[in-house]
Formats: C-alpha cells, structure tokens, sequence
C-alpha cells in the first residue's frame, strides 16, 4: 500500500508486523506513547514497510508527506528537530531488527 503519513502515538500501542517469504508474518516492533509509525512516508515515496495494527485504543497525530517536506525546505525547527528524531529510530529499529534475525 501507499504511505499517507507519519502517526506520532499520543495514547495506545501499535504492533508492526511484516511479511516473510512464504506469506509468514514476523513482529517488528510494538511502539507505544510518544513512538511513531509510519516514519519511511517522510524519508521516501515508498510503499508501507510494515503493516501497524491498534492493540489498543490509539489516539495519534499524523504528519503528512507534503507538508512535511515543505516545512524542512523552509528550515522550519520543528520539522528539523522532528528529521533528527526520525534518523535516529530508523537506526535503532533496523539494528534491533536485524539483532533479532541474526
């Protein structure tokens, strides 16, 4: 599917799972309050990497693509603060995971 956006969790959690060859489904992540999904929308124009599924109740704040862009193009803090914040759980989340497979 196509991304639509970045949702920074307010309340609630979120399980990411993803495909395996086979059609098998391996857990990602589960990420909580004040964790984000979605985060690959901002950084390209790529299909979702993973499928997020509410395990409870989630209230969220979505970020789209578009308007993203154009805030870090115009150097806005927020936006820079919000990129510097989104390399560093990319990091983390592909070292874990590839940690888990390895």
């Amino acid at each position: 599917d196509a991304t639509d956006g970045l949702y920074a969790i307010e309340r609630g959690t979120v399980r990411l799972d993803a495909r395996t060859p086979g059609d098998g489904e391996v857990r990602l992540a589960t990420i909580g309050a004040v964790g984000m999904v979605g985060e690959f929308s901002l950084l390209d124009s790529g299909p979702r990497s993973a499928t997020a599924r509410a395990i409870e109740d989630v209230e969220a704040l979505r970020v789209e693509p578009a308007r993203f862009e154009a805030l870090a193009l115009a150097g806005n803090a927020a936006a820079t603060a919000l990129l510097a914040r989104l390399r560093r759980d990319v990091a983390e989340r592909t070292r874990a995971t590839i940690a888990a497979i390895g």
